[in-house]
């Protein structure tokens, strides 16, 4: 079957089921930008340093002095600075498109993330140097959905290793949906209208940021810890242009989405993605829209990003977070107000290490919940002691 000859998403299906169980490692995506662009092909980090780091914590207002103060870091059971757990998202991506035996990705039928998981197992330190494996698809299917028809979705998995030794550091699990039809952001560009608040609602966003809270160097104890206890919320926005810019430069593994007009026009016209602009006679990437009336999405991933700062501003220097689990349920576009909330849902021993499960979610302007996910935090416990970090376990 020739790939201009697929017509329907049952047709799409068949050819990606060709691909399921493909392996890349530390290196993906030669099929969306084609074979003119420069290689290695790597996401924007590969180590982890103090500068990707702060550029990181910067993206999306991280104030936690264990990020960004070396001397600070130093003292903690650390002993050396530590990048926030979601700072993975830089190393590898996880919105790419399958890569089926001769199919390039075919700009009829797009893709977004709809849910991401890690488990982690230890913290990155300032001079890891990370290595990973993602098998993508491992398995596919196709369902009904009442917003948008039918609809392909596919799972992957990220297996993070140190570079030295191979000592597994987290996996990542995550959830791609295809469809066919106009891309989702240049659908919200006709039918998205600029959100319109008060000064008092502008106010109350303020006294919100104000009043969070990074437990830092004060352990927070298992045994203090009661079911039902909300955590003090992240609050993020409205949305501008300039937060984009903040979380592209900083937080963005996506390389191929956000290069220079010269790279972009390599990918383009290797895999037909974009928007064509009639003025400007050019394809723009699907994440250039600055100059509409509500410009460009705040994906998922950023979204992603606060849930794990609520979390580790929780849980102080010596918590560690061990699971976070997260569903996308509705995309959010530049001029949004985002709260990520939390409540202590669960609290218990497994192992000899004290858990805490929460519940979380964001929320956008509207109140609307946008975005259910779970967590699970380990704490120091005033009987016995510091956090041991999880064992590294067989890929499932």
């Amino acid at each position: 079957m020739d790939s201009k000859n697929i017509i329907t998403i049952e047709e799409y299906a068949e050819v990606l089921k060709k691909g399921i169980g493909k392996v890349y490692i530390n290196e993906w995506a030669t099929h969306m930008v084609g074979p003119k662009w420069p290689k290695p092909i790597f996401a924007m980090n590969k180590e982890v340093t103090w500068d990707g780091i702060r550029h990181f914590v910067d993206g999306i207002g991280d104030l936690n002095p264990l990020y960004r103060d070396r001397e600070y870091a130093a003292k903690t059971r650390y002993s050396c600075l530590i990048a926030p757990p979601s700072y993975l998202a830089t190393m590898s991506s996880a919105v790419n498109y399958p890569d089926p035996p001769g199919f390039p990705p075919l700009p009829d039928f797009p893709l977004f993330v709809v849910g991401k998981e890690h488990e982690w197992f230890s913290p990155l330190c300032e001079g890891d140097e990370i290595d990973w494996k993602t098998t993508f698809p491992t398995n596919l299917q196709i369902r009904d959905t009442q917003s948008m028809g039918k609809m392909i979705f596919m799972n992957g998995i990220t297996e993070y290793t140190r570079h030295r030794g191979g000592i597994p550091v987290a996996i990542s699990r995550f959830a791609i949906a295809v469809y066919k039809g106009a891309p989702v952001y240049e659908t919200r560009l006709k039918t998205d209208k600029k959100p319109v608040y008060t000064k008092e609602y502008i106010k109350k966003v303020y006294a919100a940021q104000d009043k969070e809270i990074v437990r830092g160097a004060e352990p927070r104890y298992w045994e203090d810890v009661n079911v039902g206890e909300e955590l003090t919320p992240v609050v993020r926005g409205p949305y501008t242009a300039m937060d984009s810019v903040a979380d592209i430069r900083g937080c963005v593994g996506e390389e191929w989405h956000y290069s220079s007009g010269r790279l972009y026009r390599l990918a383009q016209e290797h895999c037909g993605w974009g928007i064509y602009d009639p003025d400007l006679k050019i394809y723009r990437s699907f994440k250039d829209n600055f100059d509409s009336n509500i410009g460009g999405a705040v994906y998922s991933g950023h979204r992603y990003n606060l849930l794990v700062m609520l979390l580790t501003n929780w849980m102080g220097d010596d918590g560690f977070l061990w699971k976070c689990k997260s569903a996308y349920q509705r995309q959010t576009a530049l001029g949004c107000v985002l709260w990520c909330k939390g409540k202590v849902s669960k609290k218990y021993s497994q192992d000899g290490r004290y858990c805490v499960d929460i519940d979380c979610s964001i929320e956008d302007q509207t109140g609307i919940p946008i975005q259910p996910s779970t967590a699970t935090v380990l704490l120091p416990s005033r009987d016995h002691g510091q956090v041991f970090y999880p064992a590294p376990h067989p890929v499932v």
